[in-house]
């Protein structure tokens, strides 16, 4: 378990294991994590995708550092399918964000609460430029549907973030979760909080 100040750090993507089950976090550092990260591939290299459009298509901002090569091997190449999430998420992004705004993608962020410290990495952040509203948004694109945006704790994570960040200037948080392999009559695609 990462500590700092002697306070854990939590990862907004592990706060609904955590939530629901209190004790998954020792059993898992106990345990440790699976070997085979060959399912991740394809998340992998369409997160970085995405991001690497944002930034040279749209002038995205990148992570500091810039924007890391996907955990993928070298002889990789994507289906056609992954090219098609892309283009969901980046139109879809699009659409939804006002020319005036900046965006940031693969943003880190880190605040610290009473208990602990809330960690996470956005997929894309849009910003007003008074900074009183923020489009987050969150590519999914595995095939087993995850929870909706208005009960998804990963994106409250992400929204405390964000206040945390920006303070009282912070208005708003419009959150969407886009996941293209989900049929639309079962689950959403585009789920929004």
């Amino acid at each position: 378990m990462r500590l700092i100040n002697g306070k854990p750090v939590v990862r907004c993507s592990s706060l609904d294991q955590l939530l629901g089950c209190p004790g998954s976090r020792t059993l898992q550092a106990r345990v440790g994590q699976r070997e085979d990260e060959s399912e991740s591939w394809e998340g992998n290299w369409c997160h970085w995708k995405a991001a690497r459009r944002f930034i040279d298509e749209f002038g995205a901002m990148p992570p500091e550092g810039g924007l890391p090569l996907p955990r993928v091997p070298k002889d990789y190449v994507p289906s056609s399918y992954a090219e098609w999430m892309v283009d969901f998420y980046v139109h879809g992004v699009m659409e939804d964000t006002p020319g005036d705004w900046a965006m940031e993608v693969e943003s880190e962020g880190l605040v610290e609460l009473p208990c602990c410290y809330l960690y996470g990495h956005r997929d894309v952040g849009a910003i007003a430029p008074d900074a009183s509203a923020v489009n987050l948004d969150d590519l999914k694109s595995g095939k087993n549907a995850v929870d909706i945006a208005e009960c998804n704790w990963q994106v409250l994570g992400y929204a405390g973030l964000y206040k945390g960040e920006y303070g009282a200037k912070l208005k708003r948080v419009c959150a969407k979760i886009r996941q293209p392999g989900n049929d639309d009559e079962t689950d959403p695609r585009v789920s929004s909080v």
